[in-house]
Formats: C-alpha cells, structure tokens, sequence
C-alpha cells in the first residue's frame, strides 16, 4: 500500500487526469458497464467470504489434530503446520497443504458458474400476468 502510495504522490498529475478520464468513461458507459461491475463486486465478496471460512476451519482442523493426539506430553505430539494466510491470499508459499489454494480456485470457478446460470447479468422482465380461471 504505502508503494502505491508513493506513485501517487510522485505521478499526481497523470493519476489525477488518468482518474477524470476514467469516471468520464464509467458515466458515459454505465448502462452497459454497471452489471459486470456489479457482478464482479458480488463475486469478490462471495470469494472472500469463503476464503474467511476455509482460514477458520484450517486453523480448527490444526488445532483439533494436535490436541487428539495419542500422547501424554506436550513436547511428543507433532504439529502438522496446517495454516492459510488471511491476509496474503495470493502468496502460495504461505499455505500448507498446497491443495488448499486449488480448492479455494476451484470453489471460485464454481461460483463464477453458478452466478452466470443462477443470477445473469442482464435484468429479466417479469413474466406478463395470467388470466385467473
């Protein structure tokens, strides 16, 4: 954050035109431009939230295996270092099992799915009323 920071301070002209010229062009397109960015909104909120889940339920299942352990002493058990960052979900090398990151991908392909089949980008039109018989 704080290098992005910096850019801007040091490049505040052409940031500032580049961000005029951006919100002119969102203006000007939204009719056709506010769905996707809608819908992109609600698919990083949906994979946050899932990826929230999976960090709480990896620290519960690292937890739950050390404590089962067979052992009477503490310095016997063995930890298995199950553990997924919070924060840094794009780094790799922080999660343990490696499979986790694939599984996190798959569930957001998963929901990019099921939103194009459930929730469509386009708004439908209500089905005109029926005659009661």
């Amino acid at each position: 954050m704080e290098n992005i920071l910096f850019v801007i301070r040091e490049n505040w002209l052409p940031v500032s035109i580049a961000a005029i010229v951006l919100v002119g062009l969102l203006v000007a397109t939204r009719r056709w431009i506010s769905g996707p960015i809608q819908w992109t909104i609600e698919l990083a909120i949906y994979a946050a939230m899932f990826h929230v889940v999976v960090h709480y339920v990896v620290r519960v299942a690292r937890w739950f295996n050390l404590n089962s352990q067979m052992t009477w002493r503490d310095q016997d058990r063995v930890d298995s270092g199950w553990a997924t960052p919070l924060v840094q979900f794009w780094d790799r090398t922080l999660y343990s099992p490696e499979w986790i990151v694939y599984v996190e991908l798959g569930m957001v392909l998963l929901m990019v799915f099921m939103m194009y089949r459930i929730r469509p980008m386009k708004t439908q039109k209500a089905a005109p009323k029926r005659e009661t018989p």
